[in-house]
Order: C-alpha cells, then sequence, then structure tokens
C-alpha cells in the first residue's frame, strides 16, 4: 500500500464518489493522518454521509479530534442528509435512493438522535429557506421521513422533445433558427443544446440551454452562469450575456452574443505552433482577463484550449459555466474536477479552487502553446473511462514536479505558475504584469472541421474592389458560424472608375485574405456574373447558377440586394446580425471607400491599416495604383472571350466565359474539353498553377483587349 494508491481513489472520488470510502480505507492502514484530514474535509463538503460516518468512527478509535465534527447533528440536518446517491433507472423512469443506503440513513438517525421525528422536522426547516434545492430530492427525503419507498417518477430528458420546444418557441416568438450548433454530452452528463438564432431584435445569438440535472453537492451548488454574468461588467473578453429565456417548463436556454474567431485549440499542437511573442501576447490577454474576474470575486476555473478563442489580436474567453464565486473569508471555493488535463493539484486531492487554481491552468496552457506538449502528461493511449483519465492526466499534473525548459523564454514564470502550492503561484495580475508588451496580430493556422456545401452554403453578392479587413471579417464569421461560402463577383468584366480591378485578380485576393485567417479552398467557391441588363434579368441569372439549391441565405449589408433576392425567400445576413450587440446602435460600414482614396491619394499608412492581410500576395500597392489609373473598360453586352498563349505569344485555346465562370476556370475547362487532363494545383496563388497532361504548369494573366463591345482576356503559359 502507498500514498500514492489512496491519492488516486482520493482523485477519483470526482468519477464516482465511493472512491472516497475506498482511499479512507488506504490511508488508515499506512497512518496517513493528514490524508485522511483531506478526506474527511471533502467528505463534509461533498455531503458524504457514508464516508464522515466511517471516518469519524476511525477518529473515535484513534483518538484524533481532527476527524470529528463539532456538532454532528447540525451538519447531518442542514447538508449531509441532502446529498444521497441518487441512483436513476432509465427504462422505468424513476430515480430512488438504494435499499443499502435507506438502511445506512435509518441506522444512522437511531445511533446519532434520540428522536426521529425531531431529526426530520430538523431536516425540513432547513429545507424550506433553501428555494434552489432541488425538488425530486426533497421528495426523496419526504419518503424517507414517512418510511415510505424513496421512488419517484420522473419524465426522461428527450433531446428531440427539448428541440421541439425550442424551435416551437423561437418560432411562436418571431425568431429565426438558423442551425444547431451541438448537441453536447457534458462532463457531468447535462444533454446541453447550443443554438444560433436570430433574435427578434436583427441579431445573431447563441442560444444555450441551461443544466437541469443534478449530481451532488458541489454541482448543484454551483451558481448559474447567467448569475456569474451578472457580476461582472460588460467586456468584449467575454460573451455578452442578454439574460435566459424559458421556453417550456424547466427548460430553459441562456442568450450571449456570437464570440467569433479561431479555437486556440487549432493552435496547441506541434504542427501549428505559434511564435513566442504570439504566445506571450495570448497568455498576457488571458491572464488580464483572469485577473478582471478575480477582482470581481470569480475563479474560471475551465481554462482550456477549446475555451479560448483568438482573432487578430483580440483573445476571447468563453464558457463561465464552471465559473464560481470565492468565499471571501476563506478565498477559496468547493469545486469538481473537470477537464483532468488542466486541472490543478488542490482541485484533484480536495476538490478544492481558489483564484491560483486559474494560473495553475493558464501555466500548463503556456506551456503546451510554446511546446506543443502537456509539462506533466507523457504522449500515449487515450483514457477509455473517466477513472482512467483521471489516473493518466490529472494525477500528473498533482504529483509531477515541472521541469522547465531552458531554452523556451518565460520558463522561469511558467515554473512558478506551475508551483503546487497555491500560495507561491503569481496571481492573474501579476503574470499579465510580467507578459504587458505590444499587441501582436495572432496569424491563424489551419481551422478544423468541415464546411459542406449541400444545403449550408451562404451567397455572398459582392461588387468588390481592393478587400478591405472588413470585407474579409464579414466572410469569416460566416465560415466559422459553419457555412460554405459562395462569393459572387458582381459586374465582373466592367472595369470602371469604381472598379478598376479585374475581378479574377480580385478573387485572388479575397482567396489568399481568407486562407491567411485559417481558411481552406474547399470552404469556399466563386461565381462570376455579367452586368445584367435589370433586375430580372438578374434574378434569373442566380435561380439558374450551379448550387442555388444549396443555398441558405444571402449576406449583404446593401439594400440594393436585399431587393434583389426578395423572390428567394432566403434569410439575409447583414453585417449588423453579425457586428452588432445588443443594446447598441450598429451602422453599417462602406469600407471599400476608405481604401480606393488610400490607393489613389498615395495614402500608403492607411493603405496598410484597412488592406485585408495576405491580399498584397497577389496585387501590390504600386500594382494597384497602376491599375486605378488604367482607362475604364465598359464591356457590357458583347462577347467575353478567354485567350491562353504559350511563350512565343501563339495561341493555345481561345474560349467563351462560361456562365458563373473566371476567365482562367474556362480556358481550363475548354482544354478539357480538348481532351487535356486537367489538375488544378492553385488557382489562388499570383500566378495559378495546374498540371496539364502530367506536367506542372503556370498561368498568367497578360492583359485585356477591348474592340467594339467585345472583350478579350489573354493569359500566358508558363513552364
Amino acid at each position: 500500500m502507498s500514498i500514492d494508491s489512496g491519492l488516486a481513489l482520493l482523485a477519483c472520488t470526482a468519477a464516482d464518489r465511493r472512491n472516497l470510502v475506498r482511499a479512507v480505507n488506504e490511508f488508515v492502514k499506512i497512518d496517513a493522518w493528514e490524508y485522511l484530514k483531506q478526506a474527511f474535509d471533502i467528505a463534509c463538503r461533498n455531503g458524504d454521509l457514508r464516508a464522515v460516518c466511517e471516518i469519524e468512527r476511525i477518529g473515535r478509535e484513534n483518538n484524533r479530534p481532527e476527524l470529528l465534527l463539532d456538532d454532528f447533528e447540525t451538519w447531518v440536518t442542514t447538508h449531509g442528509i441532502k446529498w444521497f446517491d441518487l441512483y436513476q433507472d432509465d427504462e422505468r423512469h424513476v430515480r430512488y435512493i438504494r435499499e443499502e443506503d435507506v438502511a445506512f440513513i435509518e441506522s444512522m438517525i437511531a445511533e446519532r438522535f434520540s428522536d426521529r421525528d425531531v431529526f426530520w422536522k430538523r431536516v425540513f426547516v432547513t429545507l424550506d429557506v433553501d428555494p434552489k434545492f432541488p425538488s425530486e430530492r426533497r421528495a426523496l427525503l419526504e419518503c424517507l421521513a414517512k418510511r415510505e419507498n424513496p421512488v419517484i417518477s420522473f419524465v426522461l430528458e428527450d433531446p428531440a422533445e427539448i428541440e421541439r420546444y425550442f424551435l416551437e418557441f423561437c418560432r411562436e416568438s418571431g425568431m429565426t433558427v438558423f442551425r444547431r450548433y451541438q448537441e453536447a454530452n457534458e462532463s457531468l452528463g447535462q444533454n446541453s443544446f447550443v443554438y444560433l438564432v436570430l433574435d427578434r431584435d436583427g441579431l445573431m445569438k447563441v442560444f444555450k440551454q441551461l443544466p437541469s440535472r443534478d449530481r451532488n453537492a458541489l454541482v448543484i451548488t454551483r451558481p448559474s452562469e447567467p448569475d456569474v454574468y451578472a457580476a461582472l461588467p460588460v467586456t468584449d473578453a467575454l460573451p455578452h450575456c442578454y439574460g435566459v429565456v424559458e421556453v417550456a417548463e424547466g427548460i430553459r436556454f441562456m442568450k450571449t452574443s456570437v464570440v467569433f474567431g479561431q479555437v486556440l485549440s487549432d493552435f496547441a499542437k506541434t504542427s501549428s505552433m505559434l511564435k513566442s511573442e504570439e504566445v506571450r501576447h495570448i497568455v498576457q490577454r488571458i491572464a488580464e482577463t483572469l485577473s478582471m474576474l478575480h477582482s470581481h470575486g470569480i475563479a474560471y476555473l475551465d481554462l482550456r484550449p477549446e475555451n479560448v478563442k483568438v482573432n487578430g489580436s483580440d483573445v476571447s474567453l468563453l464558457d463561465l459555466g464552471d465559473s464560481r464565486f470565492i468565499d471571501s473569508n476563506t478565498g477559496t471555493v468547493d469545486t469538481y474536477l473537470s477537464d483532468a488535463r488542466y486541472a490543478s493539484p488542490e482541485v484533484v486531492l480536495a476538490c478544492r479552487a481558489s483564484t491560483a487554481s486559474d494560473v495553475f491552468q493558464l501555466g500548463i496552457l503556456f506551456h503546451v502553446l510554446l511546446t506543443g506538449l502537456h509539462p506533466f502528461i507523457e504522449q500515449g493511449e487515450e483514457p477509455r473511462y473517466r477513472e482512467e483519465e483521471i489516473l493518466l492526466f490529472a494525477m500528473p499534473n498533482a504529483l509531477k514536479l515541472y521541469e522547465p525548459i531552458q531554452e523556451f523564454p518565460y520558463g522561469s514564470l511558467i515554473e512558478h505558475m506551475l508551483d503546487k502550492d497555491p500560495s507561491k503561484r503569481p496571481s492573474a495580475a501579476e503574470v499579465a504584469e510580467a507578459l504587458n508588451g505590444s499587441d501582436v496580430d495572432i496569424r491563424h493556422c489551419s481551422r478544423t472541421g468541415g464546411r459542406p456545401r449541400e444545403n449550408n452554403t451562404v451567397l455572398f453578392p459582392a461588387r468588390m474592389g481592393i478587400p478591405h479587413k472588413g470585407h474579409i471579417e464579414y466572410m469569416a464569421r460566416l465560415l466559422e458560424l459553419g457555412y460554405h461560402l459562395r462569393i459572387s463577383l458582381q459586374c465582373s468584366y466592367v472595369i470602371s472608375d469604381i472598379d478598376p480591378i479585374p475581378k479574377w485578380v480580385v478573387m485572388k485576393m479575397v482567396a489568399q485574405a481568407l486562407m491567411e485567417k485559417g481558411f481552406g479552398p474547399e470552404d469556399f467557391d466563386f461565381l462570376f456574373t455579367p452586368l445584367p441588363s435589370s433586375d430580372e434579368v438578374h434574378r434569373l441569372w442566380f435561380a439558374m447558377s450551379d448550387g442555388w439549391e444549396d443555398v441558405v441565405a444571402i449576406a449583404s449589408a446593401n439594400a440594393g440586394v436585399h431587393d434583389l433576392f426578395t423572390f428567394s425567400n432566403k434569410p439575409m445576413i447583414d453585417q449588423r446580425m453579425l457586428f452588432g450587440f445588443e443594446g447598441e446602435v450598429y451602422e453599417d460600414q462602406s469600407w471599400g471607400k476608405i481604401l480606393r482614396r488610400a490607393v489613389r491619394t498615395g495614402d500608403r499608412e492607411t493603405f496598410d491599416d484597412y488592406i485585408a492581410r495576405g491580399s498584397e500576395r497577389i496585387a501590390t500597392f504600386e500594382e494597384l495604383q497602376r491599375m486605378y489609373a488604367a482607362t475604364p473598360i465598359l464591356a457590357q453586352s458583347g462577347r467575353i472571350t478567354a485567350v491562353l498563349l504559350d511563350e512565343d505569344d501563339e495561341e493555345i485555346v481561345r474560349t467563351k466565359v462560361f456562365r458563373s465562370l473566371g476567365p482562367e476556370a474556362s480556358i481550363l475547362r475548354a482544354l478539357e474539353m480538348q481532351g487535356k487532363h486537367i489538375r488544378i494545383i492553385d488557382s489562388y496563388a499570383r500566378v495559378s498553377s495546374v498540371e496539364m497532361d502530367h506536367s506542372r504548369t503556370f498561368i498568367r494573366y497578360e492583359r485585356m483587349e477591348v474592340e467594339g463591345e467585345n472583350q478579350s482576356i489573354f493569359f500566358k503559359k508558363e513552364e
């Protein structure tokens, strides 16, 4: 027998609290009184009546007063009796107390109390002043008091019913449900639905189902997530909370703003390593947010890569569902072990947390972002069940010493953040101060998760010139919501004073900017539209376009576009829906004017501030200036032809520009029709790369020529 085996059982109390008594038995065998006291404290706080009685018996037999409650009777009637083990039979639709537990409770009452009726009277006096105590637990206690079989029926929570209630509520309230974000199974067994909804005020919001099922004292006594938000100032470092709605009896949803950006878990792997200065910026921003929470008496307690989003230089925390209010007298709070990988030692071994627990979690995250590896956990097989997860992941956090990597920056700071003693860790404010520096715009890595086209496409009609940061952020937010994006480049073959850049060049600039955001070519596609002779022709053109049946919404802030697509009955997603906040005025932005003015006036500083990152890989500031100085071409109704030349300027192929395709794509289509084997390697590079008859070839845009109403667009093939 060893201390470690007892501590392992103690930690596994998070999976099954019967392990607490098993841990006690291990500690008794080796006279580990300090750890017995620790187990006793957990049992008292967790309302574990059987464990408390067993440890008190050991305390009396061994003359250990620290293992005895000062007032057992008060503890039992006000706390211990409430948190009996609750069992559930899904087939019979009943919840109950086991016979052996009933026998134990009756034996305890007979042994420790002189009058059974007085005992139960004291219990219900405390319940009468506790409105948050679960009604089903009270009903079972009433059965015990009346010597009745403690069994009550319940309605099994049916996910389909919850969704039906929610959809009906939204429909009757004039809200549009765009998609179901997730149907998750939380670590404590609570089914949680999350929906993306267009609220009645015209803003896109997240509706998250709030927990309804209790498990034990440490879970049910945590504050509700809306209560935590109510204690905090509004900040963009957290979702904005807009309150709670009850869609049916006992089914409540919290409304929040949508937090846009890329989850940090995409970066927390060796294939997507961040630069040390980027890591410093992210950790510093998180530390600032934690410090703000701590200053309001709140511990976050669920810091992990999945709960952090990064968008440029902005860093936001998600999900306050595990957050708790710190006891102002002790500086600590009872809690439970949630994510074993990021659990602090005091949570693993004592179910006790403080603001220092957040700092420990941040220290683990700091190390992971710098190295791609966990500081305490060896790489190996994934655990098969909860207890194995705790043993493999949580126990090393509690027992294994941190070995700082000398060649990495901030090693000493991380070492202090990961001290096993909470009192020796720096505060979140001290971490933020130590990492203070210039803001860093984080470069996105490849994003995980697919965005299928079928019945999941958002059309983005755009008469766009130079891609502005705002344009790309608008598109990125649609992609982050899980939609495939079809970008329609309007009036594609008209080059005017306003739009002097060829749209196939704009396409490449937009694609590069989206890939800079971490999206891939499979996440979006482009549609080229001619200048229509009327709105009716324009509507017909879209209705006949390939993939129209997969379009579920139109994204545009342009009132003319809204009018154009009224025929479709598809919902519109405007700027305010994605950029606005409840209670704040939002004005649509005309981002293109800023960049056009900067190019025309040679204002490089403004250009650099507003250009979408990645766009200049296609066209530099100087090249854009030359395009804006060129003579406008207005080929509105004639024939548009694409021509591919060889290196000697001899024609390889001449073709019409096919409906909805750009000139390059039309050339490749024509070559395929001639029997050529074509495989696109990179059509979004400055010089397109294709494989033609198993030989790599490059296609470069050369020039445009206009003859009367007709327009020819020339490209050159290069080996």
